[in-house]
């Protein structure tokens, strides 16, 4: 038997972004978000001060739109 046969598959990462993103998520509030960006920034952690920044953006537009 080949062992390729019996494999799981595994989703890839554009599939798994499409099916996280079918759904609505509730949006973190303001304050918990800037909260986290304070953190990132302390511990030096460009990558989550990014997310973070980026979190706070689209919180900050669907505010406006809303």
């Amino acid at each position: 038997m080949s062992g390729s046969a019996y494999q799981t598959r595994r989703p890839t990462r554009d599939a798994a972004v499409n099916a996280a993103s079918r759904g609505a998520r509730p949006v973190p509030t303001f304050r918990a978000l800037f909260d986290c960006l304070r953190v990132a920034h302390a511990t030096g952690d460009r990558c989550g001060v990014r997310l973070c920044q980026h979190a706070i953006a689209r919180t900050v537009r669907e505010e406006a739109v809303s």
